[in-house]
């Protein structure tokens, strides 16, 4: 017994030793085995051709998903799904680095949406990633922004993006579209020429003077001759009229009709309660009615609710419509149901209406504007309404000008673009969120052709690249995000 004592004791104290020894901490057991992959930085929206970005990350981890420090595990990527039979370039397969296996230089041959990453290593459980387009800029010459959603004409085509509720997009969905979506119909015999997108509708004119409409007729916009709930594909405005050009605002539509005995008459439809049609009425019209006065008219512009043309023969600018600010320029605010001369004695060879203001370029190029100025839209350096025209200010020598809701853009004589007024969501481009009062240099990439949408704008450049800039809630600048940018960002598909 006593012996059996003094041994128990000795092999006690030689376990506490050894305890004691490693910090006072039994031996621990075996490091947890690998048994899971994990993605951890997803494949981004990239261009084709291009590294994949961010760099992409897989884990390797144990049973309780936490990943194993100082793995060194081999994993390698390919391809699941593949919309467009692309090749997965770049190195494929690399050895993990304290348990995270990084792929810098991956890359894919083919645009298309909806691609996915599969991370595979021996026995280990695979992962999928998450899905990621692979895109290119979308080659066009006319691009063309409303107030959420945005078009271009595309070889012989129309794309559309952003907002879609009411089909304005006109791809036969309602389903919204941050990447730009084919509009699936060929005008017969001809091709798209020129685009006018409302608030929600859109409308194109075609080589041969047809114009077709799509989107939201809850005005009669579309000029079908019924007043419908909406229109998912393009539709033939009624009347047999021809136009060259077109002109849409919130809920009107405005367009050139093709010269009947050397002279071009306007026409309008849709929303009239500010006598925005022209036609001397308020009343709402579902099909295409010349505007009052039987003025010939080269060119015209819409803004919400109202309506403005240069005369054929005199140069001069007319005006209707809504004139709560005095948009329409005849030094009051009182609302015109038929055409009235813009006051001053200036020549407009370009004008732009927009939400609710007006600018247009002299011959002298100087751009004047007038209407509402609550943004500094009217470029003055003031926040003072003008119900006539007013210089802006900043003595550059402007060739064109585009209006949106609440700013303006306009292009120097060596394209160099401007911008001023409202800029809350980087509707000016001019990569900061403040508005400004006076024109400012913008979008040091485009060149040339600026479109003003209501709180976004778009732009060309040489190579037939297109950008956008500002709002980006439903997806309107066509960058597959809905990231509002203020800055320009190149439009892909």
């Amino acid at each position: 017994m006593g012996r059996y004592s003094i041994e128990s004791t000795v092999w006690t104290l030689a376990v506490m030793t050894l305890a004691a020894g490693c910090g006072g901490k039994e031996p621990s057991g075996p490091p947890p085995a690998p048994t899971q992959l994990a993605f951890t930085v997803q494949p981004g929206q990239t261009l084709r051709d291009s590294a994949i970005a961010p760099a992409v990350q897989v884990e390797v981890r144990d049973a309780s998903g936490t990943r194993i420090a100082g793995a060194t595990n081999t994993v390698t990527l390919t391809l699941g799904a593949n919309p467009a039979g692309a090749t997965l370039a770049g190195t494929t397969t690399v050895a993990a680095v304290d348990g995270v296996a990084t792929f810098g230089d991956l890359r894919l041959t083919e645009r298309g949406r909806g691609y996915t990453l599969v991370a595979t290593s021996g026995s280990l459980t695979p992962a999928t990633g998450s899905g990621f387009n692979i895109v290119l800029p979308l080659p066009l010459y006319v691009v063309q922004p409303g107030t959420n959603h945005t078009c271009a004409v595309v070889g012989y085509g129309v794309y559309c993006w952003g907002h879609n509720a009411n089909g304005e997009l006109g791809d036969g969905t309602l389903t919204s579209n941050a990447l730009p979506v084919r509009v699936p119909f060929d005008p017969p015999h001809a091709s798209f020429a020129r685009l006018a997108l409302g608030e929600s509708h859109t409308c194109a004119t075609t080589s041969v003077a047809d114009l077709y409409c799509w989107g939201s007729d809850s005005s009669g916009q579309l000029g079908i001759k019924s007043q419908n709930d909406r229109r998912v594909s393009p539709t033939l405005v009624t009347g047999g009229i021809g136009f060259f050009w077109v002109a849409a605002g919130r809920a009107h539509t405005c367009a050139v009709g093709v010269p009947v005995s050397d002279s071009t008459y306007v026409y309008c439809w849709g929303a009239n309660d500010h006598g925005q049609v022209g036609d001397s009425t308020n009343v709402q019209r579902t099909a295409p009615v010349a505007v009052a006065g039987g003025i010939s008219f080269a060119v015209v512009t819409a803004g919400t609710n109202h309506t403005c043309a240069i005369a054929t023969a005199t140069g001069r600018t007319y005006c209707w419509g809504d004139n709560t600010f005095g948009q329409v320029g005849d030094s009051s605010t009182t609302a015109r149901n038929s055409p009235m001369p813009v006051a001053g004695a200036h020549t407009f060879i370009e004008i732009s209406a927009g939400g609710n203001h007006t600018c247009g370029v002299t011959g002298a190029l100087e751009v004047y504007c007038w209407g509402e100025n609550a943004d500094g839209q009217l470029g003055d350096g003031t926040t003072t309404q003008r119900t006539a025209p007013v210089l802006v200010t900043g003595g550059v020598s402007f060739t064109r000008i585009f209006v949106g809701g609440q700013f303006s853009c306009a292009e120097a004589n060596n394209e160099a673009l401007h911008c001023w007024g409202r800029n809350l969501e980087g509707e000016l481009g001019i990569g900061t969120f403040n508005s400004v009062l006076t024109p400012q240099p913008a979008g040091s990439n485009v060149s040339p052709g600026v479109t003003g949408g209501d709180r976004h704008a778009c732009a060309t450049a040489l190579g037939q690249v297109a950008y956008c800039w500002g709002s980006n809630t439903f997806g309107q600048l066509g960058d597959g995000t809905t990231t509002t940018r203020p800055s320009p960002v190149v439009i892909v598909y």
